[in-house]
C-alpha cells in the first residue's frame, strides 16, 4: 500500500497560529457539517516556508449482526493548496456563518473536498 503524500502549502490568508487547533466546518454530501475535528498545522519537512494543514477524521462503524465489536477508522487528510485557499472565517453576517460560530467552528470551507 502506498503512503499518502502530504500536501505542502503556502499560508496566504491565515497564519499557522490562527489555524492550529481550530475546528473547520465543511460541506459533506451537500450539507454543512461542523465536526469535532481540529486542524493541525505543521512546518513542511521538505519545503521551507510551507506548511502541512491536515484534519484527522474518526468514524465509528457499528458491529455487524452477530459480531461483538465494530470498527474505528482514523484517517488524517492533508489539505491541498486549492482547498486551503478557500478557507474562510465564519461570519455572523450570514446564516452559514452564524451556524458555524454557534457550533464552535470559527472557520468554514464552503465547498466539498
Amino acid at each position: 500500500m502506498d503512503a499518502v503524500k502530504d500536501h505542502s502549502v503556502k499560508l496566504i490568508f491565515f497564519t499557522r497560529e490562527q489555524l492550529q487547533g481550530q475546528r473547520l466546518a465543511r460541506v459533506v454530501a451537500g450539507h454543512l457539517l461542523c465536526g469535532a475535528e481540529e486542524m493541525h498545522v505543521r512546518k513542511s519537512p521538505d519545503e521551507p516556508g510551507k506548511h502541512i494543514v491536515s484534519i484527522t477524521f474518526v468514524s465509528l462503524v457499528e458491529p455487524k449482526r452477530g459480531e461483538e465489536f465494530g470498527q474505528i477508522h482514523v484517517e488524517e487528510v492533508s489539505l491541498n493548496q486549492a482547498t486551503v485557499d478557500k478557507i474562510e472565517i465564519a461570519s455572523a453576517r450570514t446564516q452559514r456563518g452564524r451556524y458555524c460560530i454557534m457550533a464552535g467552528c470559527p472557520f468554514v470551507l464552503p465547498v466539498e473536498f
